[in-house]
């Protein structure tokens, strides 16, 4: 995943990058966490095990450092104020483990 940053960080300014990263695990309420380690375990199970957590921070000061101008992380609360505010039918994001990152070179 660094090696996919790295070169997106060196494009042409202006470019950018929207992705989706899981939370670390310990940082995630207990709920939460029990349900994401049964889910990581049975991608490992597959095959296809989960390698990537992310603190919010962290992830920033490594995405600046690899030369990205402006990071910004969007989290479900501001998600919800952004794009579903005005749903009738209540429509909204709940509380999830994962969070966006958007970065622009």
């Amino acid at each position: 995943m660094i090696e996919t940053l790295r070169f997106i960080a060196d494009r042409a300014k202006g470019s950018a990058v929207l992705f989706e990263y899981a939370i670390p695990l310990p940082s995630l309420p207990p709920i939460m966490r029990i349900a994401m380690e049964q889910l990581t375990a049975q991608f490992a199970e597959r095959g296809e095990p989960w390698k990537s957590f992310f603190e919010p921070a962290a992830l920033a000061g490594m995405l600046t450092a690899l030369g990205f101008s402006n990071c910004h992380g969007l989290t479900p609360d501001e998600l919800n104020r952004r794009y579903l505010a005005n749903h009738a039918d209540g429509l909204h994001i709940g509380t999830a483990p994962s969070r966006l990152m958007l970065a622009t070179v």
